[in-house]
């Protein structure tokens, strides 16, 4: 099912209150070495956002003890305060259609 043929569908949440509630998890601070490890395993010429910033950019950008630290700081304080900018939020999501498909309602078309 897609999202267009489920986007008028009636939903029943009653049936979220047979869900047990179970009590929030703590999320572990920010390691600077799995941050360092995770973003050196990145494509260079791949961009982050549409704010064009490449991994080969963020890349330089940690390699300086100052900026490593605040990038951690702020990422942490989201994670202590529970709030993250609509920033982190957002997706964008550029769907391309296959050429010479006779009908594009299918998934497969894309």
């Amino acid at each position: 099912m897609s999202f267009n043929s489920a986007q008028d569908c009636q939903i029943d949440l009653q049936l979220l209150k047979e869900i047990s509630g179970k009590e929030a998890m703590k999320w572990n601070p920010f390691s600077k070495e799995k941050l360092i490890n995770t973003i050196e395993k990145c494509n260079n010429s791949l961009t982050l956002r549409p704010d064009k910033l490449s991994w080969r950019h963020l890349k330089r950008i940690i390699k300086d003890i100052t900026y490593l630290n605040k990038f951690i700081n702020i990422a942490n304080m989201c994670i202590d305060i529970d709030h993250w900018l609509s920033y982190f939020k957002v997706s964008i999501t550029i769907v391309i259609s296959k050429p010479n498909k006779e009908f594009y309602s299918f998934l497969e078309a894309y």
